[in-house]
């Protein structure tokens, strides 16, 4: 990771990063790097994951900031080689991958995730029953094996903890969409 952030300061504005779209979740965290390592890095847009990464793969593009299950086929038949997580904590199927922040750029942290949600008047006491349901399914083996293997980890969190969680997340890509020069229009 240091000797990319070296490369792209060394290099200004001739390494490029895929994405799977404008505004994809790819396209943010590669903004965000940018911002937090002070570099220029230039953005290429592909129609979907799967074109940013057969980019990446045969060199079209230099790197991607793409998601676990995106990236992991050609990882796992080495045509890719991932440098870091974009996780706070390095990801449980490859321990061996250390985190973007681990690398040489503290505080960068960002991840894909999902969360489900109700309509606004459903009782407290049935969102609050889904979610216990949903993180015990989560938690089994069968599930959480299969969720791991795909890039992905579950967490379940508390409807409160989703709202805070919801409120840093909009308060962080603001300022990064702010410092890339990004609109929603």
């Amino acid at each position: 990771m240091q000797e990319l952030i070296a490369l792209a300061r060394a290099q200004p504005g001739k390494l490029n990063f895929a994405s799977s779209g404008i505004a994809s979740a790819p396209h943010l965290a590669g903004e965000y790097f940018k911002y937090m390592a002070g570099i220029n890095i230039q953005h290429v847009a592909y129609k979907g994951a799967p074109a940013a990464m057969i980019a990446i793969s045969n060199g079209e593009s230099d790197m991607s900031f793409a998601s676990m299950p995106a990236a992991m086929p050609l990882v796992r038949a080495g045509k890719l080689r991932m440098l870091a997580v974009t996780g706070a904590a390095r990801w449980q199927a490859l321990p061996e991958v250390p985190t973007v922040a681990e690398s040489g750029l503290p505080g960068f942290e960002t991840s894909n995730w999902q969360a489900l949600f109700a309509p606004a008047k459903t009782p407290a006491d049935i969102v609050n029953r889904l979610q216990r349901e949903i993180a015990a399914i989560a938690k089994t083996s069968d599930v959480r094996d299969r969720l791991i293997a795909d890039g992905l980890e579950p967490l379940g969190t508390t409807p409160k903890e989703l709202d805070e969680h919801i409120a840093r997340e909009i308060a962080k890509w603001a300022r990064v969409a702010k410092a890339a020069g990004l609109s929603a229009h």
